[in-house]
């Protein structure tokens, strides 16, 4: 009889221990994915198709395009209930059925409010390629098709990996994003180490005189412009698929997500000349990572933050965080993930690789429309003139990211505890 209530005594208590183990871990885990900042959603009224990107007119932080995948291009205010109207629609041209093509970004001329000329990157189809125009808004903030330059057209050998993503430097200056255009072996591969294609680049093109005739020049401190076999539009290679990237408002550096094949994404700081392993290297480990144990990294920028598949899924490139809203987060390197929410890294220290990421929002609902309750999937995020930062997801939903009140932190939080999604 002593054994057996000893017995159940000791069952008792490691019962306790384990169930105090469980609610530890819970808590733990919570205060860990618990969201840290808010989204004020815009255009509350207005369910936007596909959302790809998100940019406020210059100078004008009341203002902003947001493109759409299928190909137009709506614009609102800040303060909007629905989009104001339609800058453009080329959905005639656009080609959105693969997963990754349609029109992907936008970015206004630094001489805007004189010539009214602003740039697109979209997919086309028959034969398969990437398209860089540029287009003329008319005062009523609408778009004539005929005022179509085209400057660069990139042969695809599939659909994905597009890069897509436009934005002008400090240099005034044209820089682009371009994925490496299909899929194939790591024979085939080897192109992209060789540079003698601009697949899997940045390239950096002087759009300010551009014509019928000669559509760009070159820049003449490109970095391989005296290169033979070299296009000379590239600034940076090595790359997979930079799916977004920025330009630090105050230090002027460039920052990227980098798309991963299988083991690591990647968060990079884009050099001139920089070479990124691609497709030798992926993150900070040899390509492919069971084939290949060894190779040649001393002509490879190693990433600032490379994170394994388990963390990352599919990296979003973003911004340096330079607004007034969030102090606690100036000059940290905000970004996402596709399929797992907003995460911030510090730059503080570019030499020491990063495994680990903060986490801003984790795996958020949806608190709309009929996909209510379903988990957000970021695809793209802006910023204004003053360093403030907004957000797409595909769902539909255009937002400003701000700080979190109290009383949403803490909802959060107990939303986590019940939240294994």
């Amino acid at each position: 009889m002593v054994t057996s209530t000893k017995f159940f005594y000791i069952s008792k208590k490691i019962a306790f221990c384990f169930l105090v183990l469980i609610v530890l871990i819970l808590v733990i885990r919570s205060l860990y994915l618990r969201p840290r900042v808010a989204l004020n959603r815009m255009a509350p009224g207005e369910t936007f198709n596909l959302p790809t990107h998100i940019a406020p007119f210059p100078r004008d932080n009341s203002r902003f395009a947001v493109t759409e995948k299928p190909g137009t291009i709506k614009w609102i205010y800040k303060t909007s209930r629905k989009s104001e109207g339609i800058l453009l629609d080329i959905s005639q041209k656009v080609y959105s059925e693969g997963w990754e093509e349609g029109l992907l970004s936008i970015a206004f001329d630094p001489q805007f409010e004189e010539n009214s000329f602003y740039y697109v990157f979209y997919s086309l189809d028959n034969p398969k390629k990437s398209r860089i125009s540029r287009f003329t808004m008319n005062p009523d903030y609408t778009t004539d098709l005929s005022s179509e330059l085209v400057i660069l057209e990139i042969k695809k050998f599939g659909d994905g990996h597009n890069g897509g993503m436009l934005e002008f430097g400090k240099d005034q200056y044209l820089y682009a994003s371009i994925g490496y255009g299909g899929w194939f072996s790591k024979e085939e591969m080897e192109f992209l180490q060789a540079r003698t294609t601009l697949y899997g680049t940045v390239i950096r093109i002087d759009v300010r005189d551009a014509n019928t005739d000669q559509p760009y020049e070159i820049p003449l401190d490109n970095p391989f412009i005296q290169e033979p076999d070299t296009p000379d539009e590239i600034w940076a290679y090595g790359l997979r698929n930079l799916w977004r990237f920025s330009f630090d408002r105050k230090t002027g550096k460039m920052y990227g997500g980098d798309v991963g094949e299988v083991t690591y994404e990647e968060i990079n700081l884009i050099k001139k000349g920089g070479n990124y392993g691609w497709a030798k290297m992926e993150g900070p480990v040899c390509y492919p990572p069971d084939e290949v144990q060894n190779c040649d990294r001393s002509e490879i920028e190693m990433p600032i933050a490379a994170l394994d598949r388990f963390i990352s899924r599919s990296v979003t490139g973003g911004y340096v965080y330079r607004g007034k809203k969030i102090p606690w987060l100036e000059g940290k390197y905000v970004f996402g993930d596709f399929l797992r929410g907003m995460m911030y890294i510090s730059i503080d220290n570019p030499s020491e690789i990063i495994s680990y990421p903060k986490i801003l929002l984790y795996k958020l609902p949806i608190h709309y429309g009929p996909k209510k309750g379903s988990t957000m999937f970021f695809t793209s995020f802006g910023e204004d003139t003053d360093g403030e930062l907004y957000v797409v997801n595909l769902q539909g939903g255009v937002y400003q990211i701000e700080e979190i009140g109290f009383v949403d932190a803490l909802k959060g939080f107990l939303y986590m505890v019940g939240n294994f999604r």
